[in-house]
């Protein structure tokens, strides 16, 4: 069973990639997350520099980025939570911190509603969904055509 830092409060962030680093290991890529993750001020480019270290492959970065990712704070792990699914990879976010995912995810992807309704109209027809549920509930254009009008009432 996958868990939400937010949702069990007595497991720790420490505790959280612990438990699912193997699994986010193999899950996770690399590719454009360090960018993300450095303009956030995750990470420093000496902390990526780290993590490249020379001949070290995709899967021990990863090690070693989780492994500090579990030494941060909430903050940092919602920009990781964003840079996520700012590279294609929100089904992890979704996966793993879905009580992050939608708080990410507002910032991150124009097409998700706030509280408040659609973030903007053009939000509303980003996806098919969005774009069904408008199309229900919006009102139907004037009938202009004159074959199909109900008679009038102008030979009474």
């Amino acid at each position: 069973m996958k868990l939400s830092i937010y949702e069990n409060r007595s497991l720790t962030i420490k505790a959280f990639f612990d438990k699912y680093s193997k699994d986010l290991v193999e899950l996770i890529t690399l590719t454009s997350l360090y960018i993300h993750l450095r303009a956030g001020g995750v990470i420093t480019e000496a902390n990526e520099q780290e993590f490249k270290e020379q001949g070290v492959g995709e899967f021990k970065q990863l090690e070693k980025l989780l492994l500090f990712m579990k030494k941060q704070k909430e903050e940092q792990v919602r920009v990781f939570c964003k840079a996520l699914i700012s590279t294609n990879q929100k089904h992890l976010v979704q996966d793993y911190f879905p009580a992050y995912y939608k708080q990410c995810n507002m910032f991150a992807d124009p097409s998700v509603d706030t509280p408040d309704g659609p973030k903007s109209p053009v939000a509303a027809t980003t996806t098919n969904d969005s774009v069904t549920e408008r199309m229900d509930n919006a009102p139907s254009p004037p009938n202009n055509d004159p074959d199909d009008q109900p008679p009038s009432d102008m030979y009474s």
